[in-house]
């Protein structure tokens, strides 16, 4: 493993590094040589739901929360960082690579609209996204004319959820395959 490249995972609410977008990102980072330093939040609240000031408390409780353990990484000794989020974890993760400096690639799985609200500063060609236009938490239609406005690469996924997935099993693990796919082909064209 290339000690140069670190890949840092953002959870969500309720959705861990042990779910399918965040654990198979993981393992396909690293094939790529990439350590992965996998997050979790102590004080987080359990639920948030689509509930402003919950979600402004656990943007705030989760930053605190990993700014130790990033800290602590020294981010800036290695030549690439990618920072992979689902839904919450996007918020915190483009907040700490803008407020602290660091060129972040991003991979942001299902966003929520505030994610946008700290791409300002980016390279666009260095984010990615994913949403399901079925999506509970997310307005997908906001979600979908921020990420054009702003010229982020937004995949959407019909009838899928915030876990980007549907009814059928069959069709959720094709799903999960596409996003990965093309989780790994923008990997691959990493400078």
């Amino acid at each position: 493993m290339n000690s140069k490249y670190i890949a840092v995972l953002f959870p969500g609410v309720g959705y861990t590094t042990h779910k399918p977008l965040l654990y198979y990102s993981a393992k396909l980072i690293q094939t790529y040589d990439y350590k992965p330093c996998y997050l979790s939040y102590e004080n987080m609240p359990k639920y948030v739901g689509s509930d402003k000031e919950l979600m402004k408390e656990a943007v705030k409780s989760g930053y605190e929360d990993i700014e130790k353990t990033l800290a602590a990484l020294n981010l800036g000794e290695y030549e690439r960082v990618v920072f992979i989020g689902k839904s919450i974890g996007t918020i915190i993760a483009a907040k700490y690579a803008e407020e602290h400096n660091i060129d972040a690639v991003q991979i942001w799985y299902t966003p929520l609209i505030d994610t946008f609200s700290y791409a300002d500063t980016a390279d666009k060609d260095r984010i990615i996204a994913f949403i399901g236009d079925k999506d509970q938490w997310s307005d997908a239609d906001m979600i979908k004319k921020t990420a054009d406005e702003k010229g982020i690469k937004l995949y959407s996924y019909p009838d899928c959820n915030h876990s980007l997935e549907g009814a059928d099993v069959f069709n959720n693990m094709d799903i999960l395959k596409d996003v990965m796919s093309r989780t790994d082909e923008f990997i691959k064209g990493l400078k």
